[in-house]
């Protein structure tokens, strides 16, 4: 499976499903209903394409994505709750939407049709649920379930398709509706109030989204064509025990109502889904036990607004600290700022997080509209320098003066594309110390990209210390790489060759690098030299030893020629007349490669200058929203 189509990816199973299949290299086109509010829950990802197409104009999607698919997931179904359940003619349009689904997946070159049904199919059975259970749906949303599911499966037949159905029982994680019994009894908790419930004597079996959502991708890659699979642990416990879990972990001094509601007439006492088939398959076992899943579930819903002020303060959250260092970049400060608040807002809710921009002597506007910025939001802090101090240590400078978990410098020009910023978290959160964000292409010049590509590979050949192609210094930086940063006292730091030298675990995510959003580049031939030169002179022995064997073996040279010429001359003295054109071009080309030698040995000499001076990396005029405990010692 390359890329799979995702109808209804909003909710909590597709949302899970997403990271899923992304996770395991997998592209994913989400589908989603034109003006939905929960469509921002979709992360934006160079593996992730949304598309917007309502259920009744799926007919459109061949032409929305014309890469085609391997596997299409189903989710989409309007009328899941309340009376909408039984709204007929509503739900027998979800059959026509499923079919219309078949037909848009075989469109699209898709091999695999997977639906998603549910428990109500059964209607009220208790006992273990498997395919081979009858089937006798009470309401219209279970008969149009089951009947979506047959009328697929014949669909599917017909133009030699692979059809997996799902039964799905109780789901619960982060993004379930607010109303199911797990949620609400989380939010409840969380603001200190009383949850009422039934005894909590029936024999449930729940399931974690993320284990649902492994469920959907091992069937996508596994499943047996025409069968129909229950989603769910196999493990039925007391709903009672549920409960309790989820008290002891949201809040321990609040008293549970057990038996303030009354059972109802018809109450279903056991329901667990028979999972042989699913594990048989596709060797489905879940990664998550209740206690565990229940646990980043509350986390998740500490930080939503269903919770009051306090109880979303309450939680120790990761902060992930971004560093924007800038120079002349008034079109850019306030939309980047904007950009990363809804980002982190959006994407990234369950960390803390502040920005940091330090200002590089700018001569335009910059320095008046970071202090609007900092005025207006405690979470963002200015560094000015009392002059520009070059392109190495001003952000430089900036990351050792940051103070989060992790810190992840962003140019201000948005060539350092904001969504990738979620997918360095994820990597940092499997524990890699470093993530390098390298450069898999670039909408700037191809010129300058294919320069950049011969110096990175050469560089790569000549040096004794690891060099990483592509990488500009944007990634993310585990607190611990950057307390080491601080003890470094490199006075004129090259943070490229310092990330491959030092030896902290790390990976790399591949990005496309965007065009500048606004203003000009303040990279010239100079700068870029200097960036050259740097890591040259800092991780390479080549020049100096280039100098040695180089003036070396024209010198062999010259005692050749000289030998040649007196053997020459002493042999035919009167014919032989070498007259000075040999001797000035020879001394032209010695003289020449004793100039280049000279400068490359000037170069390392400077360097080595520079570091022994000990200066300091900049010289800050002013600094603002920032502690006085939060001035590193530099």
């Amino acid at each position: 499976m390359k890329r799979a189509v995702i109808t209804g990816p909003t909710g909590s199973i597709g949302l899970a499903l997403i990271n899923e299949l992304v996770s395991n290299g997998v592209e994913v086109v989400a589908v989603v209903r034109p003006g939905s509010r929960r469509a921002d829950r979709i992360k934006t990802s160079d593996m992730v394409k949304r598309v917007d197409c309502d259920l009744s104009e799926l007919n459109k999607l061949p032409e929305l994505i014309r890469e085609g698919a391997d596997v299409f997931y189903h989710f989409g179904w309007d009328g899941t709750f309340g009376n909408s359940r039984n709204n007929m003619y509503g739900q027998n349009l979800n059959v026509k939407y499923a079919l219309d689904a078949v037909e848009a997946a075989f469109a699209l070159g898709c091999d695999t049709f997977i639906g998603a049904g549910s428990q109500a199919e059964y209607g009220r059975y208790e006992g273990s649920l498997n395919e081979s259970v009858p089937a006798f749906p009470e309401n219209g949303y279970g008969i149009a379930k089951l009947c979506a599911g047959q009328m697929t499966r014949i669909a599917c037949k017909q133009k030699g398709m692979r059809h997996i159905w799902t039964r799905i029982l109780s789901i619960y994680g982060p993004y379930d509706g607010e109303n199911t019994m797990v949620m609400s009894t989380i939010y409840k908790l969380l603001n200190s109030e009383k949850p009422s419930c039934t005894k909590g004597e029936q024999m449930w079996d729940f399931l974690y989204s993320k284990d649902a959502a492994l469920a959907m991708r091992l069937l996508g890659e596994k499943g047996t064509d025409g069968r129909t699979y229950c989603i769910g642990s196999g493990k039925a416990r007391p709903l009672k025990e549920y409960i309790d879990i989820i008290g002891q972990n949201a809040n321990k001094n609040v008293t549970i109502g057990y038996g303030d509601i009354p059972y109802g007439p018809l109450q279903v006492m056991y329901l667990c889904a028979d999972i042989t088939a699913l594990r048989e398959d596709t060797g489905f076992e879940p990664r998550y036990s209740f206690e565990d899943g229940i646990k980043e579930t509350i986390e998740w819903c500490r930080t939503q607004n269903r919770c009051n002020k306090e109880v979303r303060m309450e939680i120790k959250m990761k902060k992930i600290s971004i560093m924007v260092p800038c120079y002349n970049e008034e079109e850019n400060v306030i939309p980047l700022s904007e950009a990363l608040i809804e980002m982190f807002a959006k994407d990234l809710p369950q960390y803390d997080y502040d920005i940091t921009f330090i200002d590089n002597d700018s001569t335009d506007t910059t320095r008046v509209k970071l202090r609007q910025l900092c005025e207006g939001n405690k979470k963002i802090k200015a560094i000015f320098n009392a002059k520009n101090f070059g392109q190495f240590n001003s952000p430089y400078y900036g990351i050792i003066n940051t103070d989060g978990d992790c810190t992840i410098p962003v140019c201000a020009d948005f060539q350092d594309p904001i969504d990738v910023i979620p997918r360095l978290v994820a990597e940092w959160e499997k524990g890699y110390k470093i993530v390098c964000a390298v450069k898999s292409s670039s909408k700037e010049s191809k010129i300058m990209y294919f320069l950049r590509t011969c110096y990175y590979k050469l560089i790569k050949k000549m040096s004794s210390v690891e060099q990483i192609e592509h990488f500009t210094g944007f990634g993310l930086y585990d607190k611990s790489f950057v307390q080491v940063m601080r003890d470094l006292k490199d006075p004129i730091p090259f943070l490229r060759g310092v990330v491959g030298e030092l030896g902290f675990k790390r990976t790399e995510i591949e990005y496309t690098q965007a065009q500048r959003r606004a203003g000009k580049t303040h990279n010239n031939f100079f700068t870029l030299y200097d960036a050259a030169m740097l890591s040259f002179t800092s991780y390479t022995k080549l020049g100096l030893r280039l100098a040695t064997f180089v003036g070396g073996f024209f010198g062999l040279v010259s005692i050749i020629v000289g030998i040649v010429y007196l053997v020459l001359k002493l042999v035919y003295w009167n014919r032989f007349t070498a007259g000075m054109v040999p001797l000035i071009l020879l001394v032209s080309i010695l003289g020449s490669l004793q100039l280049i030698f000279i400068g490359l040995m000037g170069e390392y000499i400077l360097s080595m200058n520079q570091r022994l001076m000990n200066r300091p990396l900049v010289v800050e005029e002013e600094r603002l929203n920032f502690d006085d405990a939060d001035k590193s010692d530099k």
